[in-house]
């Protein structure tokens, strides 16, 4: 909790600044952080209530990881640029076969550092893979 509170100290301000430059128009003296003791409650009840509905669920997910401010960001946050670059197939065994699954990348220097293979679980190309490791 400590880190999530310097987190917002140091850069929950951008974030709002970044709002007005947009032109947003708010009430900016009544801002309010989902972690502040009065709204804490009525968030966690929120993402319970979300969760129990299916609408969320809570683990490893696929997200923009920014390294320096070591944290997730959203795609409102990320600058996205098109830049011409090689595409890398990767192909990971799956554990206890001999069939594997290709990979796509065009950051083949994260590959020592990948811990999972995210699929959608309704795409019926990977049902294969549910619960297996690579």
């Amino acid at each position: 909790m400590k880190y999530a509170w310097d987190w917002k100290e140091k850069y929950g301000g951008i974030i709002l600044e970044q709002l007005k430059k947009l032109g947003a128009s708010c009430d900016w003296a009544r801002t309010k952080f989902t972690m502040d003791p009065d709204y804490y409650d009525a968030v966690i009840h929120v993402f319970i209530d979300l969760y129990k509905k299916g609408f969320i669920y809570r683990g490893l997910r696929m997200v923009n990881w920014d390294p320096l401010g070591k944290t997730a960001l959203s795609d409102d946050e990320v600058i996205h640029r098109e830049v011409n670059s090689k595409l890398y197939y990767i192909n990971y065994t799956i554990e206890g076969t001999t069939n594997f699954v290709t990979i796509a990348t065009t950051r083949p220097e994260t590959i020592l550092a990948d811990a999972a293979v995210c699929v959608h679980p309704a795409d019926e190309r990977y049902f294969r893979l549910k619960g297996k490791r690579v």
